[in-house]
């Protein structure tokens, strides 16, 4: 062979390689040293080759040997002048019963794509075992890949995980999640009761108010059952009963200021305080004095005052106007 055919032979192999490198993946120089070393990409060289066990390295050796038996039966034939069957060369290319290939009716089967990784020169039935490598390996060289390594352990880049809620009975679930970051949320818990501070059975847990408030009944009202007012000489006594309601009950009540004065012509002469706590609907007859009183014309006064549960204030007030006192005998 002359040296531009011996050229002409390595930019072919060397185009080939690169169709391969591009369908297979792989480098054009693991490829391209696959060639050159049996002229099949069949992993054999490069730095990707695959280290072959003891059973792939004897059917390799049996199909080289089968190969050049073949090639050289009508040598021995001719040289030999008897035919192929008499020296049993015919059944030795056949392998027999005991063939070690998968043959079956003169049929061998196998992996017929030489640009899938497991290509078979030698088969004639492709039985769809054909294997391939599509990973990504973009961004690496062929000095990439260890020694060492199977041609299979790529470097592939780790994708970000996706952080979210990964509990599909929360709120917010998140199917694409990959990674939980505890954001999950649920529907609060439901808890059924009174839901108003000022009942007396209020619930501080309750979520939903089922109606079942209850209250106290409303206070009493501070209310004059009787007053009366009597005088001498020299005196006047004020007679009252205050009750809380109109009618028996057992409400809380009140604490009431009650002021008893007189005046003569507008100007205030004295005056008596009495604090009673009036609770309920009862007889409880109150008095109140004044004493050292003068001749003349006066104007009685009676109050009462307490602050209810509005903080707002309650007054009662009776007046007498133009009361004669004689005052003491002269």
């Amino acid at each position: 062979m002359g040296h531009g055919e011996h050229d002409h032979d390595l930019n072919a192999l060397a185009e080939k390689a690169k169709v391969i490198a591009e369908a297979t993946d792989r480098c054009e120089e693991d490829v391209l040293a696959d060639l050159l070393d049996d002229g099949k990409a069949n992993l054999t060289a490069g730095a990707d080759a695959i280290e072959k066990d003891f059973l792939d390295k004897a059917q390799e050796q049996a199909e080289k040997f089968k190969a050049l038996l073949t090639t050289l039966i009508p040598i021995i034939v001719l040289l030999g002048a008897i035919g192929a069957e008499g020296i049993g060369l015919l059944d030795l290319t056949d392998w027999g019963g005991d063939s070690i290939f998968d043959e079956e009716g003169g049929v061998l089967w196998g992996c017929m794509d030489d640009a899938a990784l497991n290509y078979n020169e030698g088969v004639n039935e492709d039985d769809e075992s054909c294997e391939y490598d599509h990973e990504d390996h973009e961004g690496e060289t062929c000095g990439d890949v260890h020694p060492d390594q199977d041609h299979e352990e790529w470097l592939v880049e780790e994708e970000e995980p996706i952080e979210g809620c990964m509990d599909d009975e929360a709120n917010n679930f998140n199917e694409n999640a990959t990674e939980t970051d505890d954001s999950c949320e649920y529907d609060p818990e439901i808890i059924e009761g009174c839901t108003n501070s000022t009942a007396t059975n209020y619930n501080e847990n309750a979520t939903v108010d089922d109606d079942s408030c209850e209250y106290p009944p409303p206070r009493c009202e501070i209310v004059l059952y009787e007053i009366l007012l009597t005088y001498n000489n020299t005196s006047a006594v004020v007679q009252y009963d205050l009750d809380c309601g109109t009618g028996e009950n057992d409400q809380d009540g009140y604490n009431v200021s009650v002021q008893f004065w007189n005046s003569e012509n507008n100007t205030s002469l004295n005056y008596t305080i009495g604090y009673h706590y009036i609770k309920g609907y009862v007889a409880d007859i109150q008095e109140l004095y004044l004493e050292n009183l003068t001749a003349g014309m006066y104007d009685f006064h009676w109050i009462a005052i307490w602050t209810d549960d509005d903080g707002e204030q309650g007054l009662l007030e009776v007046n007498w106007s133009d009361i004669e006192i004689a005052g003491e005998a002269e």
